[in-house]
């Protein structure tokens, strides 16, 4: 399926290697999986943290700073 040898598997396993973009595409096709399915995502976070975790990934560099400043200076300020 990935073509790589007993060695290459041991190195993706220890993590002295790493699996490329193409190699992690075939993975998904063969198992329908989708590409976030391979990482995880702490079970202590609720659906509101996940989806602003999703979204800040969807912004630019420039727009998720901007958006980490507002959210500390909100957090800080006094709520009166």
């Amino acid at each position: 399926m990935l073509d790589v040898s007993y060695q290459q598997v041991q190195k993706l396993e220890s993590g002295k290697n790493r699996m490329n973009v193409g190699q992690l595409d075939t993975l998904c096709r063969e198992f329908d999986l989708q590409p976030a399915e391979f990482f995880s995502i702490s079970p202590e976070l609720d659906d509101a943290e996940i989806a602003w975790l999703h979204a800040g990934r969807r912004l630019s560099d420039r727009h998720l700073d901007i958006v980490l400043r507002m959210i500390d200076f909100l957090a800080d300020s006094d709520p009166d």
